[in-house]
């Protein structure tokens, strides 16, 4: 059983025209008008868990949140994978909790392969 926690940021700042690649990451923590409790809003949060059955089938659920004042997306997902030998197949559910979220209802697929 996997539980994962993801914070995620954006590392563009507002105004990043001539900016080195340094210079911009470290701007990007603040650059926000409403200072750092608006640089807190800009973080993305995302958990979820799964349970891998025999390193062969894995069930997996999870939920994404961004601040309604950002990019306002909400939704839960729900999958499931096979793994065979190296191959991953993976197919996921998202359910918004949103009542206008062009999201809503996606379906996503996904082949990897692990070395």
């Amino acid at each position: 059983m996997t539980l994962a926690l993801d914070l995620n940021k954006l590392l563009i700042p507002l105004s990043s025209s001539g900016s080195s690649l340094q210079r911009a990451i470290f701007s990007s923590f603040s650059d926000a008008p409403g200072g750092f409790s608006e640089e807190m809003q800009e973080i993305n949060i995302s958990f979820g868990l799964e349970w891998l059955i025999g390193n062969v089938f894995a069930l997996r659920g999870g939920y994404f949140y961004s601040h309604p004042k950002k990019e306002d997306r909400r939704y839960f997902t729900m999958g499931a994978g096979i793994h065979y030998r190296k191959i991953v197949f993976d197919l996921s559910y998202l359910i918004s909790t949103q009542l206008r979220n062009p999201l809503n209802n996606t379906i996503r697929v996904g082949i990897g392969y692990n070395f």
